[in-house]
């Protein structure tokens, strides 16, 4: 009789297991977004350091660029003195500083970022790990292969 009472069980306890497999999914994809944010901030605060130290270099005092004036929309700015240029730091805020202040402000931020993006990275790895271990309880419930059941996660992380 108890049996029959765990096999008239098992399609609820696959059901929660696999409903528990879906929001882990959904939390991986949005850890995975929040990383691809995280990237793509630092990759415009290297390339910024970068162009600063480039207008360095060459001594360049004014400078001709592409703004985005929101939704991917885009106009041509001159800029006369590059000496002292705005930089958004975040939330909204943006910051006057000089030519050598943006390249070190951007060492600083590009840290921080990596930080976030190292805690992500965690994140994912114990959502992988969470996955794995409810495809095999699925797996041991319907007594399948493990491999089987196991979910298929995208790549993520560096």
């Amino acid at each position: 009789m108890a049996s029959r009472a765990n096999s008239s069980q098992l399609p609820k306890k696959v059901a929660e297991y696999e409903s528990f497999l879906y929001r882990l999914k959904a939390d991986l994809a949005v850890v995975s977004r929040q990383r691809e944010g995280l990237q793509q901030q630092m990759d415009a605060y290297a390339d910024l350091s970068n162009n600063i130290q480039t207008l360095q270099e060459q001594g360049q005092a004014e400078l001709t660029t592409l703004v985005n004036l929101g939704a991917e929309v885009f106009c041509q700015a001159e800029v006369p003195d590059t000496e002292r240029l705005f930089v958004d730091i975040g939330l909204g805020f943006h910051v006057e500083f000089t030519q050598s202040e943006v390249v070190a402000f951007s060492k600083v931020k590009i840290e921080a970022l990596k930080t976030k993006a190292t805690k992500c990275d965690i994140q994912a790895a114990g959502i992988k790990a969470n996955l794995k271990l409810v495809g095999e309880g699925i797996a041991e419930l319907l007594s399948l292969p493990q491999d089987s059941a196991l979910p298929q996660t995208g790549g993520f992380g560096r």
